[in-house]
């Protein structure tokens, strides 16, 4: 009866281990495939506000955190990093749209719409409330100044090529990046975006720029590795 007893806790003690080794093996397996496949950078600008809290370089305040995953395909509406020649750290931004696209501001009822291939890809309030970065308080940003640079884009003889009618229209590996924070958002629109190969675009960025897709978020304060997971399951299982 005892080594019947013995046998049996035994065999559960060796279920166990095999369990807590497959476990162990499994995350060190997803961890290694992560790290492979993702690049972490913190956010240091408030173009992208209030979609991500940024911190300052120079402090302890760093800012939430992204991961990108090189491999990735990216989609329209898609946050992703570009390397720029204007910029020393990458820069975070919303792909708003893709080769052979065509897109306008018009303004609307409290603010503007962001149309892509005649469509609202969304809306954009006239005023962007966010924290003031040299002292207490709120910076009461106007994103009219935005719906002007559309403006003055459409109306120079620079970019006629790349206007029809009112339309910005993309021709062939041209991918538009804008700020969530358009009162603070230097972007396509501002025509400083230049390519890593040294190829000077009017406004847009060629694909080799973009670093990769944004598909992991930790907010300041928020549990690193329960974002991780959260993402993870959200690709895999779409929960």
């Amino acid at each position: 009866m005892e080594l019947r007893f013995r046998r049996i806790l035994q065999n559960i003690l060796t279920g166990i281990l095999v369990l807590l080794t497959l476990a162990l093996a499994f995350f060190s397996l997803i961890t290694i495939s992560f790290n492979f496949t993702h690049i972490k950078t913190n956010v240091y600008e408030f173009s992208m506000y209030p979609t991500l809290n940024y911190g300052v370089a120079s402090s302890a305040d760093k800012g939430d955190t992204v991961y990108i995953n090189k491999y990735h395909n990216i989609s329209r509406g898609d946050i992703v990093v570009a390397q720029t020649s204007w910029h020393s750290k990458p820069v975070i931004k919303r792909l708003v749209a893709l080769p052979g696209d065509s897109l306008r501001i018009e303004p609307a009822e409290g603010g503007y719409n962001l149309i892509v291939n005649e469509k609202v890809l969304y809306f954009k309030p006239q005023f962007t409330d966010y924290p003031d970065d040299y002292g207490p308080g709120t910076v009461h940003g106007d994103n009219s100044a935005k719906y002007q640079e559309y403006l003055n884009f459409i109306a120079s003889e620079e970019n006629a090529e790349n206007v029809k009618g009112n339309n910005i229209v993309l021709h062939e590996d041209e991918y538009f990046l804008m700020g969530d924070n358009w009162s603070a958002s230097k972007d396509s629109l501002t025509k400083n975006l230049i390519a890593t190969d040294g190829k000077q675009f009017n406004f847009a960025v060629n694909r080799q720029s973009i670093m990769g897709k944004v598909d992991v978020i930790v907010h300041v304060n928020e549990n690193k590795l329960n974002a991780i997971i959260l993402a993870l399951l959200k690709g895999v299982f779409g929960v």
